[in-house]
């Protein structure tokens, strides 16, 4: 009887075993999915930050950075436009502004034919130069400079301050240089001043030439003037026939 007890005692402990065990397997799978629910509820922590990187959301930052440059580029310009106000606004009279249109339109009434009938002429003698293969060389535009210098220093005045004074810049000057050096090149065999002319002019004119000159530079004196006199007689006489041969289209009357 009491083995009969104790193999029953047995197999109940056996049984019990048995039961914690299924119970253990039971409650693991419980423990995964809560474990593997975890790691969904965290993953979808996560996900608004994945949704940054989306199109939409790319194009609202790109529509910000746009904003953002087109905002600093205003700046720029305004920026640009205060520090270079004077290329739009001539002079301010009391916070009046008075633009620089106004101004070149005042001088377009009042100096426009003037200015225009000389680019045109300027323009015409230059094609007429290049026409005949001829050039004016930048050392022929220096060597002429200089010596207008030279003249400017011998009255006792400075070219810059005598070019501001007829509101000329250097490059008006190299301008009219070249016209005029194109003009002798153009005239050459139409301009010359013989001895006789020389002379002649010389006991014509004694009294008006300067005092204290050898008779060599004298003669050289004369002679550059009446050069001078053909040439401006030519000229006009070469411009008028470039006119008349020119197609020239004006498009604004003054």
């Amino acid at each position: 009887m009491a083995a009969k007890k104790k193999s029953v005692e047995s197999k109940k402990e056996v049984a019990k075993s048995s039961v914690k065990k299924s119970a253990k397997a039971v409650k693991s799978p419980v423990k995964n999915k809560k474990s593997s629910t975890s790691v969904n509820v965290a993953n979808m922590v996560v996900e608004p930050k994945v949704e940054v990187s989306t199109p939409e959301m790319a194009a609202k930052k790109m529509s910000l950075k746009t904003k953002i440059a087109i905002v600093a580029g205003f700046s720029a310009v305004v920026a640009l436009l205060y520090i270079n106000r004077g290329l739009l606004v001539a002079a301010t009279v009391n916070g009046e502004p008075i633009s620089r249109l106004e101004v070149v339109g005042e001088i377009e009434k009042r100096f426009g034919r003037q200015a225009l009938d000389s680019i045109i002429t300027e323009k015409l003698v230059l094609q007429e130069l290049r026409s005949k293969n001829m050039s004016v060389s930048e050392t022929e535009i220096q060597d002429e400079i200089k010596k207008i210098e030279e003249r400017v220093k011998a009255s006792g005045q400075d070219l810059a301050t005598l070019l501001t004074f007829q509101g000329m810049t250097m490059e008006d000057l190299r301008k009219q240089i070249v016209v005029a050096k194109a003009a002798e090149k153009i005239l050459s065999d139409k301009v010359t001043v013989s001895d006789q002319e020389i002379a002649e002019y010389i006991k014509n004119n004694a009294s008006s030439l300067p005092e204290g000159m050898s008779e060599e530079d004298q003669k050289a004196e004369v002679k550059d003037q009446l050069t001078q006199q053909k040439l401006s007689t030519e000229f006009n006489t070469m411009v008028e026939g470039l006119r008349a041969k020119a197609k020239i289209n004006e498009l604004v009357t003054y």
